[in-house]
């Protein structure tokens, strides 16, 4: 299957130096992210987007957080709806 992919890509004149590029990519995978987790951190359980309260907004991100969620905050108002 590689050599195929390999022969359709010169076909299509794509440079050596790509296909070398690709092909140490695909034959060193790097360490996905969760080896880069730090020890202590535990993996997300997911992502919340919420509208901007202001004067809430750092409370729920705080308990969000306790419970690993991320969170993100989008404006009520944008210029667009002014």
């Amino acid at each position: 299957m590689k050599w195929h992919v390999n022969q359709v890509l010169k076909k299509c004149n794509y440079p050596e130096w790509a296909l070398k590029k690709g092909r140490e990519q695909t034959s060193n995978p790097k360490s996905s992210t969760e080896s880069k987790r730090i020890q202590g951190q535990a993996k997300s359980k997911g992502n919340a987007v919420l509208p901007y309260v202001q004067g809430n907004s750092g409370q729920l991100k705080r308990a969000f957080l306790k419970n690993n969620i991320n969170i993100s905050f989008k404006p009520h108002k944008t210029l667009r709806h002014c």
